[in-house]
């Protein structure tokens, strides 16, 4: 039990010692919900050139000088896509997924200008509504390997 303890008391002092890096992680649900040609959620046509802008142009978000994330969601229209990826594209970012085919059905996208290992998305077992899940990137910073997750879960109500 002492050797437990001191253990514990080692590791946090380690801790609180250790330089921290910082890294800027957002999460923004899109809202770009449009089926059949009905948008769901209002104004997504207006709304989209605009949004994608803020997004990738705020330092709040996005900035120049550190590293950031940004852990999309809803991103669920081809327009959507391509005006993020290209928004990624044109500042020299990377983007998961690559293709829209990998998105269509879980709506999670993820921008960053780290250097990205490896990429995976994992889906719920027990989703019914969309094939969503868990996107991850892997990045590489100074201090290691960091595993970035992006979770957008289905509508639930009070009887599930």
């Amino acid at each position: 039990m002492r050797l437990t303890l001191l253990t514990i008391v080692i590791s946090l002092v380690a801790s609180i010692s250790a330089t921290a890096e910082s890294i800027r992680v957002t999460s923004y649900n899109t809202g770009f919900l449009e089926k059949s040609g009905v948008d769901f959620v209002p104004c997504i046509a207006e709304r989209l050139a605009p949004q994608v802008s803020l997004v990738m142009g705020y330092s709040a978000i996005s900035p120049r000088n550190e590293p950031f994330a940004i852990l999309l969601q809803e991103v669920w229209t081809a327009a959507a896509f391509n005006a993020y990826r290209n928004a990624a594209i044109k500042r020299g970012l990377f983007y998961a997924p690559k293709k829209y085919a990998e998105i269509e059905q879980n709506g999670q996208m993820i921008i960053t200008n780290m250097k990205v290992v490896e990429t995976k998305f994992v889906a719920f077992e027990s989703e019914s509504y969309a094939g969503r899940g868990i996107r991850t990137i892997e990045v590489q910073t100074s201090r290691g390997s960091l595993v970035i997750a992006n979770v957008h879960t289905s509508y639930s109500d009070a009887n599930e």
